[in-house]
């Protein structure tokens, strides 16, 4: 399924990084994650924001891959 879950992890916890926690793909920190969601919500906001003013509102796209 994934790599071994870190030395001291219970086992339940063990199981959701091993499911989260791919072999071979980089694994965002926490920090990451929470800087992440800042942005998409930022983001997301400021979109929202423009559909409350505009009639017709133009998004660009968020560049995803």
């Amino acid at each position: 399924m994934g790599e071994i879950a870190p030395s001291g992890v219970s086992a339940p916890a063990a199981v959701l990084y091993a499911a989260i926690c791919p072999v071979g793909n980089e694994v965002w920190s926490p920090l990451e994650y929470t800087c992440h969601v800042r942005d998409v919500l930022r983001v997301q906001g400021e979109r929202l924001a423009l559909a409350l003013v505009t009639e017709e509102p133009e998004f660009t796209p968020m560049g995803r891959d």
